[in-house]
């Protein structure tokens, strides 16, 4: 059979758009007219039409999968118990709840799916455990070009994630870990699909230099197992010819293949990867039984097909799309590269050169999901993967899954085996230590993604896969200003601030960089982004700095500008701020020029504060044409009125960024009204655990057009000098209108102007 006449392709794809659409299909009564439409199109079609029947038929049994997905849980517990029932997504997994608890209330039965955030690694799938810590409902919004999830949490039935604080396992006691002992224990660990630290430096390493994917168990592990099970029963059952006489050799060695992967795949936590290497080794195995020859496309679709049987919430998980991917593109690229070399060269060089191949399809295939997800891509991914290869994935995952599974019953053999594959970790570590370059940084939304799909399946096609990666990298979020524009993004990036100033001249300043490590560093890849021309700092707050560092180390920073020097004495904190300071080529203090001017701190002044870092925010005004823009980080109080007292005059601006997320302590009547915005941005994240905005404040900003980075998502201003136009790209539509001049100031309730009587010097 080929790929092209096979009618499996059609029905995995119909399968995976199935699986892909189901929380728009939320009725029973849905899945049943489209499964009647696919029958009669499948009793009705001609040739010509049978793909689209086919492809129909697939979908009905995606959403079939789908609706077998346990409900979400409802309402927002403080403790559960449950069962861990998919793989873990870095230190979280979905469970399934069997009981809760609120504010140290008794135990009560429930139901349904919910995330679960570990203190440490997630457990396996299969695991019971008691957790306790806050719920919170997912957020709705995400940094520009990012993929919110909401799809994805609607997909696994999963409406809110338990942060926790204490989890306990309940069963036997785990015992030593047999990693313990060995030098790269945490990462044999994290081989073998056990709860585990990967070491930093090393994870680093793996990760720029392409070969992190070595660390799960793939196709190749399990094809070796399966092999090797396959041979070990034919040996064991040739003293008995009659089970060749009676043709049943060939299914009791695939029986026994088929086991041997299972078991294997159990082994290792049936991560998705495995997961489709063994439906794969499955169908070849009862295809050469059987005497039927079936093709590479056709076995890939049944393992998509089984993989979203037995677990529909895959298909969101980055292993399933890594693993799919690869595996598509070695069979879409790799005749592509042995072509070129001689029938008659040697065989080493047809090994290599196979070994290319396979290593630039498996890179092409993941392209999509590492530009959207990593944007990180190694130059060197195809030295370092033959190099490599064999010592991870040929030698140290499979011992390290053998060496966990038989530490109860052979602890002897266990140690052995775990010595081989730490020796081999440590070899293949010093190896590609060297190999450490600066990785590539494609950076792409999730139309780019589909596009460098589209051009990974087209190998037949060098001009329309050429076109297709220009495209894809070419396409950013949002477009540059043009037209003489200057464009503010306030970041919906969580509890925190972050905002990015694009000038019509191309220059970019970033003013506080949000609590997340790298989430500001990936929008500006996505937006091509990769010379800053100006970061200002408001305070050293772990909310507005969690950025810095990697715009400092990843990008080109031309100057820094923070309110003061660091404190010799300010403990973990003055610390952090002063390594990076560090990191900058130069540091200014409170000396934003330019269009730009620092109203706040002036020299000398102190706070009053008994924690006076946040009254020590820079405030800076911002002006372009007839337009002004005030950025005033955490200020509270103390701050407003001291700038009230020496800068009132100045403080009027069409777009304010409202101080410390829009907390009771800040934005008071007077400022609110010295400022007049006729735009005012609340940056904050979804269900922050500090209730902001606060209600007063917003009493306080009645009358004028309130936006709120938890609510509206991310939230573009831009202007000409003349008029003002806000953006919210999350809700779609045409841009706002400002109204062109200040905001008529509201009239002062009483306990405004009570406020305004207490805060007058």
């Amino acid at each position: 059979m080929s790929g092209r006449s096979s009618p499996t392709p059609f029905v995995a794809l119909g399968v995976l758009a199935g699986v892909w659409v189901a929380p728009v299909c939320a009725t029973p009564a849905t899945w049943l007219t489209l499964a009647a439409a696919a029958a009669l199109l499948l009793a009705l079609a001609a040739r010509r039409t049978a793909p689209a029947a086919l492809l129909a038929a697939g979908v009905c049994l995606g959403l079939s999968f789908a609706a077998r997905i346990d409900p979400a849980l409802p309402g927002l517990p403080d403790r559960v118990r449950g069962t861990v029932v998919g793989p873990a997504i870095g230190s979280e997994a979905d469970v399934l709840v069997s009981a809760t608890a609120r504010d140290g209330g008794p135990w009560s039965a429930a139901a349904g799916r919910l995330r679960v955030r570990f203190p440490g690694a997630a457990p396996r799938p299969g695991t019971s455990f008691v957790a306790g810590g806050s719920s919170h409902r997912f957020p709705r919004h995400a940094p520009p070009g990012e993929p919110t999830g909401r799809w994805a949490h609607a997909r696994a039935h999963v409406e809110a994630v338990l942060v926790a604080k204490d989890a306990v396992v309940e069963g036997p006691d785990p015992g030593r870990s047999p990693a313990s002992r060995l030098v790269h224990g945490g990462l044999l660990a994290a081989m073998a699909g056990r709860p585990a630290e990967v070491p930093a430096d090393e994870k680093r390493l793996l990760q720029r230099t392409g070969t992190w994917h070595l660390v799960a168990v793939s196709g190749m592990q399990v094809a070796l197992v399966a092999a090797a099970a396959w041979w070990v029963v034919r040996l064991v059952s040739w003293p008995f010819p009659w089970i060749r006489r009676r043709g049943g050799g060939g299914w009791v060695c695939a029986i026994g293949a088929i086991a041997a992967a299972g078991v294997f795949t159990w082994s290792a936590g049936v991560p998705p990867s495995a997961l489709r290497a063994t439906a794969m080794v499955a169908t070849g195995a009862a295809c050469r039984a059987a005497g039927v020859h079936p093709g590479r496309w056709e076995a890939l679709s049944v393992a998509l097909c089984a993989t979203l049987l037995l677990d529909p919430t895959a298909v969101d998980n980055l292993g399933f799309q890594l693993s799919f991917g690869a595996v598509a593109g070695i069979l879409a690229w790799s005749t592509r590269v042995t072509r070129w070399v001689p029938l008659d060269a040697p065989r080493l060089v047809r090994a290599l050169a196979t070994g290319l191949g396979g290593t630039l399809g498996a890179t092409l295939g993941t392209l999509p999901v590492v530009a959207l997800h990593f944007q990180a891509l190694s130059p060197l991914t195809a030295v370092t993967n033959l190099l490599v290869g064999p010592l991870l994935g040929g030698c140290a995952t499979p011992c390290a899954v053998a060496g966990f599974a038989l530490a109860e019953a052979a602890p002897t053999l266990s140690d052995l085996v775990l010595t081989v594959a730490d020796t081999a970790a440590d070899v293949a570590l010093q190896v590609l230590r060297p190999l450490d370059v600066e990785p590539w940084h494609p950076a792409v939304s999730a139309t780019g993604a589909v596009l460098l799909a589209l051009a990974a399946l087209n190998p037949r096609r060098p001009l329309v896969v050429a076109g297709l990666l220009a495209a894809a990298l070419a396409l950013r979020w949002p477009y540059p200003p043009a037209d003489g524009r200057l464009v503010v993004q306030f970041l919906a990036i969580g509890q925190g601030d972050a905002a990015l100033v694009d000038f019509p001249d191309g220059r970019v300043w970033a003013i506080d960089t949000g609590p997340s490590p790298t989430a500001m560093l990936d929008v500006l890849r996505r937006q091509g982004v990769r010379h800053l021309d100006r970061v200002v700092l408001s305070h050293p707050h772990p909310d507005h700095y969690g950025g810095l560092e990697a715009l400092l180390r990843e990008l080109d920073v031309d100057e820094l500008d923070v309110p003061r020097a660091p404190r010799p004495a300010g403990g973990e904190s003055e610390l952090a701020f002063a390594r990076l300071l560090a990191l900058a080529p130069v540091v200014r203090f409170a000396q934003v020029g330019g269009p730009a001017r620092v109203l706040h701190p002036l020299a000398g002044w102190t706070s009053p504060a008994r924690d006076p870092v946040n009254d020590e925010s820079l405030v800076v005004r911002l002006d372009f044409g007839a337009r002004r823009f005030l950025f005033t980080g955490d200020i509270e109080r103390e701050a407003e009125a001291e700038l009230l007292a020496h800068h009132a005059a100045e403080l009027h601006a069409d777009v304010l960024k409202v101080p410390h997320h829009g907390s009771r302590t800040s934005s008071s009547w007077p400022f609110v009204t010295a400022v007049n915005p006729s735009v005012a941005v609340i940056s904050c994240g979804e269900e922050n655990r500090f209730h902001h905005p606060n209600a007063e404040t917003l009493a306080h900003l009645r009358g004028r057009q309130v936006y709120r980075t938890d609510r509206d998502g991310t939230v573009l201003v831009s202007t000409d000098g003349h008029d003002l136009h806000v953006d919210l790209p999350d809700a779609g539509g045409p841009p706002i209108d400002v109204a062109a001049g200040p905001a008529p100031p509201p009239r002062a309730s009483a306990g405004d102007r009570l406020a305004e009587i207490l805060l007058d010097p």
